[in-house]
Order: C-alpha cells, then sequence, then structure tokens
C-alpha cells in the first residue's frame, strides 16, 4: 500500500493552521475581558471610595470606631453610619428627630472595609484611613475556571471638623 503524502500533508497543515488561529483567537477574547473586570473592579472600589469621601465631608462628631464600622453625627446631628453589608457599601443615616433609619446601599462588591481613626502625633489632627477592597465573582470572568480579581482602594481623610 503506497501513501501520497501530497494528499495528506496539505489537510494536516490546514488543520494544525486553524487550531492555532481557533485557540489564538479564544486566548486573545479571554485576555480581553480580563482585563476589562479587572477595570470593572477596580473602578468599583475607586467609586466606593469617592462615596465615603463625601460623605465624610460632613462628620460633626465622631461617635464610634471600629475597624469595620465608622459612626458618626453629621452636620444636623443625625446619626450615620458606613459598614459592609453582604458585599455591598451600607450608609445607614438616622434621623436625630423621628429615629427612622434610611439605609443606602452603593452596590460596589465589597468583600473588606477597614477604618482606621488616628491622630498625627498623638495630639494632632484627625485622619483616618479608609481601606475598601473589591472582588468579582468567578461566574463574571469568560472561559472555564475563570479567575477571581480584585482591587484595593485606600485613602486618609483628614476630618477638618473634628479640629474646629
Amino acid at each position: 500500500m503506497s501513501v501520497q503524502l501530497d494528499l495528506i500533508l496539505p489537510p494536516i497543515v490546514i488543520g494544525i493552521l486553524l487550531l492555532l488561529i481557533l485557540s489564538m483567537n479564544r486566548m486573545m477574547m479571554e485576555s480581553s475581558s480580563e482585563s476589562l473586570l479587572t477595570q470593572n473592579v477596580q473602578q468599583l472600589a475607586n467609586t466606593a471610595l469617592l462615596v465615603v469621601q463625601e460623605e465624610l465631608r460632613e462628620v460633626q462628631t465622631m461617635i464610634a470606631s471600629t475597624d469595620s464600622t465608622l459612626t458618626y453625627a453629621d452636620v444636623n446631628q443625625d446619626t450615620v453610619r458606613m459598614l459592609r453589608l453582604d458585599r455591598d457599601l451600607a450608609l445607614i443615616r438616622t434621623n436625630m428627630t423621628t429615629s427612622l433609619a434610611d439605609t443606602t446601599l452603593i452596590p460596589a462588591k465589597v468583600t473588606d472595609l477597614r477604618f482606621n481613626l488616628f491622630q498625627l502625633d498623638g495630639t494632632g489632627p484627625f485622619m483616618v484611613t479608609v481601606q475598601i477592597t473589591s472582588e468579582s465573582l468567578a461566574r463574571d470572568g469568560v472561559g472555564t475556571g475563570a479567575p477571581r480579581f480584585r482591587a484595593i482602594a485606600s485613602r486618609d481623610f483628614y476630618l477638618r471638623n473634628l479640629d474646629l
């Protein structure tokens, strides 16, 4: 039985080229989606930090501070609590006169929220360090065994109203 290589080699070469092109296309699509997911998770963490920044502008009196919860009174003497609730940043504002609580949830895929209240040199102005960690879910990715991505946003805030 004789084999004619000129009839067998072209389909094999074309098959190999098609496999290379399709696998390269799949890798490029996964890389693109991973890059987009990383950017989105970082943007969620940064946005949550901007919300915290805007809320901290109204701090009048610090009531309590733990590593994961910050409670303060704002300029209207309403009590505001910042904490992580499930995977959201929660702002629970309690009205001083009616004692009704209004909850605002910021969907930022938050997996960790840290507050550190301190004074510079022990006697200086009050500062608070806020660190927000956001993380994607495996279902957000593309492909089999999609990885999870994590983003961290951190900033120090000067609480000027506490120094007046």
